[in-house]
């Protein structure tokens, strides 16, 4: 049977991964930087491997799937039906008239994917990681003896889990370490050369617009959420400078403003960084090979469009998120090579998590009724 032939070339691709020549990257964020758009501009190149969606997976192989690697069954039902991949994605009002959709087709993948995993004397968090990604494509007839790169979408560096008792710590005498949460130190243990691209932003419009996102149709705004919103973005943007460090060429930032503004260079940049060849498939946004409209329904919008960027958020973030931001965001942002916020006053910068932590406190002589107080939209 060809699908029993293709497990078995599956099978033996990943035992043998660091011999295939392929490049294995991941896609992550901060958060609305156009991760997204970027994912989909790569998304119908014929030499990358990719499962149009979105999955944290080693947030959830830690949280939800290293205990199960003894029973095969139960751990592909909990990672395609309880995991981060179970998550809705862009599958509905796709293609040219946007009234197509895609079909995964996950029954199709879990059978492939245990058929596959249970070939393996031990299942471990990169063959699993691997078998994911060789069923999705045997389900899909994709000849991955094409594919010269793999690239899996992590979006955020914390998961959810991770980042909520990250940021409720900041309210607490013991500050929790983020670093100590899975996703880089693991990549480099599972990949020989493992490649990160990270889509970045400038970070006071990164702030404003998770303001903005968080206002809508609310007439106020939980305080407690702001600082921990905040605290994300601080992380994230320190998290990336050092690792970027780590990486050295194996890391590459992919600025927002650079991809809608210069996107052939950027693009021919980002096929260079996977080791892949340049199409102009990769100025068109899909999803499974599928046009794809943008994430907002009512101003649709396919690949990328220099009106993007601009300054609106100067003129949107109240002054004190303004003297927030130059505070704690200046020298990081600086350090990406945007300019710095200057406002009309600016506390001294404070570089450290707990000093972060202490900034706050001290704005409430109750820390711990930070949680219960909301302010007016206007205020931010």
């Amino acid at each position: 049977m060809v699908q029993n032939v293709l497990i078995e070339n599956a099978w033996e691709y990943i035992c043998n991964f660091e011999q295939k020549n392929i490049t294995f990257a991941f896609l992550i964020t901060v958060g609305r930087s156009g991760s997204t758009l970027l994912q989909t501009l790569i998304d119908n190149h014929s030499e990358v491997l990719m499962i149009p969606t979105v999955f944290k997976y080693y947030f959830d192989w830690e949280e939800n799937l290293v205990n199960l690697a003894n029973s095969p069954e139960e751990l592909v039902k909990i990672f395609l039906k309880k995991s981060s991949f179970s998550a809705p994605w862009y599958t509905e009002g796709l293609g040219e008239n946007k009234n197509e959709t895609l079909d995964l087709n996950l029954k199709e993948v879990e059978n492939i994917l245990l058929k596959i995993i249970k070939k393996f004397d031990k299942i471990t968090r990169k063959n699993f990681l691997l078998a994911i990604h060789f069923a999705y494509a045997i389900a899909h007839n994709i000849d991955f003896k094409k594919i010269k790169c793999i690239l899996q979408h992590h979006h955020f560096m914390m998961s959810a889990k991770s980042y909520k008792s990250s940021s409720q710590s900041l309210f607490s005498e013991n500050l929790v370490n983020p670093e100590t949460y899975p996703f880089f130190k693991e990549i480099r243990e599972d990949f020989l050369n493992p490649k990160i691209l990270n889509s970045i932003r400038s970070p006071f419009d990164v702030f404003n617009s998770c303001i903005e996102l968080r206002k809508e149709g609310k007439e106020s705004y939980d305080i407690y959420s702001y600082y921990l919103m905040f605290f994300h973005l601080l992380f994230a943007y320190d998290t990336a400078i050092k690792e970027k460090v780590i990486f050295q060429n194996n890391y590459q930032f992919i600025k927002f403003e650079e991809l809608h503004t210069d996107s052939t260079r950027i693009m021919r940049t980002v096929a260079d960084f996977l080791n892949i060849s340049y199409s102009n498939s990769l100025l068109t946004s899909t999803v499974g090979g599928k046009i794809w409209w943008g994430t907002n329904p009512q101003k649709p919008m396919n690949g990328t469009n220099p009106a993007m960027v601009n300054e609106k958020w100067k003129n949107m973030l109240s002054q004190y998120s303004k003297v927030l931001c130059a505070t704690f965001l200046n020298d990081l942002a600086v350090s990406l090579n945007y300019e710095k916020l200057l406002v009309d006053k600016t506390q001294k910068y404070i570089k450290s998590g707990e000093s972060f932590l202490n900034y706050i406190q001290q704005l409430f002589n109750e820390k711990e009724e930070i949680k219960n107080l909301n302010i007016s939209m206007n205020d931010f």
